[in-house]
This record gives C-alpha cells, structure tokens and sequence, in this order.
C-alpha cells in the first residue's frame, strides 16, 4: 500500500519519495511511522521507530497530532521517516527540503538555492 507518491518497491530495495508528501492525513505521527515498519529485502532491520525518532526529534513531539495537523516541513519528515521504516537498501528523495524552514535547511546541510544529497547509512 503507498500513501502520495512514496512508493517503495520491496523486493528491490528501492523507495523513492517524490513531490507531494506520501502521508494519511487522518493517521497520527505514531501511526503512519509504524504501519510503514517493515524488513528490508535481506531481512535487516536497520531502520527502527527509535532511529527515527533520532534522526527527526521534532516528530516525537508531535506523535499523537493527525498528519493534516502537521506543518509542510514536518509532513516532510515523515514522509522520510515512513520510507526509512520500509529498511530500503536505496531511498531516493526529490526535493527533500520542500516546506523546510532556512533554518531547518542550514541544520540539514540543504542550500536554498540548489539541491543537496545526503545519505543516511544503516
């Protein structure tokens, strides 16, 4: 099941979140992260609720809000934080710093004025 255009292709390995943000607006944040967990195609598990919430801190402020309730840049990271539940071996991110804040965009190392790549490794 994808939700928006995050769509991942298990056997592959591969999730790619694209464009608009693949989240249930009625789900909470808690609810959205875990209905992604999955193993990735070689059984690992790399990924977790925990690591995410490490990795996103603002989210688990936010565990119990709906999706809808959510700013632009939050859903943003969790639709990240719903493709890392999936353990993909290659996560693809188009314009992964739409509806971030300058500040939020500095911290992650995003230029506003072009694209970044970051890689979060298992």
């Amino acid at each position: 099941m994808t939700a928006g255009r995050a769509l991942c292709h298990r056997a592959q390995g591969h999730c790619l979140c694209a464009g608009r943000r693949g989240i249930f607006p009625s789900l909470s944040v808690r609810e959205n992260l875990v209905m992604a967990a999955r193993a990735g195609a070689d059984g690992r598990r790399d990924w977790t609720f925990e690591r995410v919430m490490q990795t996103f801190p603002r989210l688990g402020e936010r565990l119990d809000h709906g999706g809808a309730q959510l700013s632009g840049g939050e859903q943003q990271m969790l639709t990240i934080g719903r493709a890392l539940m999936t353990n993909p071996d290659l996560l693809i991110l188009d314009e992964a710093t739409e509806g971030l804040a300058r500040r939020s965009r500095a911290k992650s190392g995003a230029s506003s004025a072009g694209s970044s790549r970051r890689v979060l490794r298992p």
